[in-house]
């Protein structure tokens, strides 16, 4: 996850374009577990480019609304 989007691994191949409903679940400290966003699939490929995976990495952007709710719950993104 950065500001720009949600980066990730689907076992099933999703053209690019697609439409996409992401929920992405946390703890927070003000007690959401979890948001939701739409978008659309930017981006599709195969991890390593070698094809013997059954997984593609697929990245999806964000629109402002998402990356403002990121800036404004950055604590709940943080690695430990």
């Amino acid at each position: 996850i950065s500001l720009m989007g949600l980066t990730c691994q689907v076992p099933t191949y999703i053209p690019d374009n697609t439409p996409t409903e992401v929920t992405i679940r946390f703890a927070t400290d003000n007690g959401k577990p979890r948001f939701q966003f739409q978008s659309r699939v930017a981006r599709v490929s195969k991890p390593n480019g070698n094809g013997t995976s059954e997984y593609y990495n697929i990245f999806i952007p964000f629109n402002e609304e998402v990356r403002d709710y990121i800036r404004l719950n950055a604590n709940s993104f943080a690695s430990n």
